[in-house]
């Protein structure tokens, strides 16, 4: 992508099917582009593949969320395949309100 925003606040996403797939992504095609994620207070669980992908020039924030029993990583920040950057962690702060969803990862 070349520019979008992802914002997810106190939402949920579960049971996605393609263990291919990563349950929320975001991706930047180019450095320099303007893709922005936010994904905040979010439970991410019981997914067949990866919770949240990370992939190329993303400028991102993860706070406060909960990964349960999903199928690949929780979490899977990687490299852009055609460009080569990564993506960078934008800081900010905010309080989980998950609440209590049992055992599992943070981030």
């Amino acid at each position: 992508y070349d520019s979008g925003t992802l914002r997810m606040i106190s939402s949920s996403v579960t049971g996605t099917r393609d263990e291919s797939r990563a349950a929320v992504e975001a991706a930047g095609s180019r450095a320099g582009n303007s893709v922005h994620a936010e994904i905040a207070q979010c439970c991410i669980s019981n997914n067949r593949g990866v919770g949240l992908r990370l992939r190329g020039a993303v400028e991102y924030a993860s706070i406060g969320n909960e990964f349960l029993q999903n199928g690949g990583v929780d979490v899977d920040v990687a490299v852009g395949e055609e460009n080569g950057v990564w993506p960078r962690m934008r800081e900010a702060a905010a309080e989980s309100s998950c609440g209590d969803r049992g055992a599992g990862s943070t981030s």
